[in-house]
């Protein structure tokens, strides 16, 4: 069941440069890397999931297929993360309570700890979530929009979202969760070496 009050942002517009080709298109299991991080959100129930593309976007876009997702594009997307989540949020309804921000390069990560940090963040009062594993803070992320869509939009160029969970710790929850997944990504051809080997391991394991 899709919860209509949280959205999901998936941040893909980055350029890959340290992979050396574009990260989001290579394969992971049967699908690319983004297929996997695009259908983790839907398998956990988020909402309205929207995907922020930039540097070629088209291709990227092309491997959405007819998936139940919107893509946007974030023409300022080298200036960095931030610009593709105010481009994210800009693009979420006004209806939506709140956000969940994945990376487009955790394809580990399981639909189980995704609804583990929904949990969470509806058991709570907190305006902000983050899962942490063994003290390190990792990703997906949930912020109420009610409370903080005027001060993502207001944060200033060259800084990332942890301005606002600094400016905002009172409101901040920490919750630990018993995956690594959430600490990983894949930035370097070494990184994708690894976590598929990790994937291809647990596949044969279950």
């Amino acid at each position: 069941m899709r919860d209509k009050t949280l959205a999901g942002v998936v941040l893909a517009a980055g350029e890959s440069r340290r992979m050396g080709q574009p990260k989001q298109l290579l394969a992971f299991g049967e699908h690319t890397i983004l297929e996997r991080v695009v259908d983790t959100l839907l398998t956990a129930g988020v909402g309205e999931v929207i995907v922020v593309l930039g540097h070629l976007a088209e291709r990227v876009g092309a491997v959405l297929g007819d998936r139940p997702v919107r893509p946007v594009i974030n023409e300022s997307y080298r200036q960095g993360m931030l610009s593709s989540v105010k481009c994210g949020v800009r693009a979420i309804d006004a209806g939506y309570e709140a956000v969940l921000f994945a990376l487009g390069d955790q394809p580990q990560i399981q639909s189980a700890v995704v609804r583990e940090v929904i949990r969470a963040y509806r058991a709570g009062s907190s305006g902000i979530v983050i899962p942490c594993y063994e003290g390190k803070k990792g990703h997906p992320i949930i912020i109420n929009l009610r409370r903080y869509r005027e001060a993502i939009a207001n944060l200033p160029e060259g800084v990332g979202l942890n301005l606002l969970m600094q400016e905002h710790a009172d409101d901040v929850r920490l919750i630990d969760v018993a995956s690594e997944d959430i600490i990983r990504d894949i930035d370097v051809p070494d990184d994708y070496t690894r976590e598929l080997a990790r994937f291809t391991e647990r596949r044969s394991s279950l």
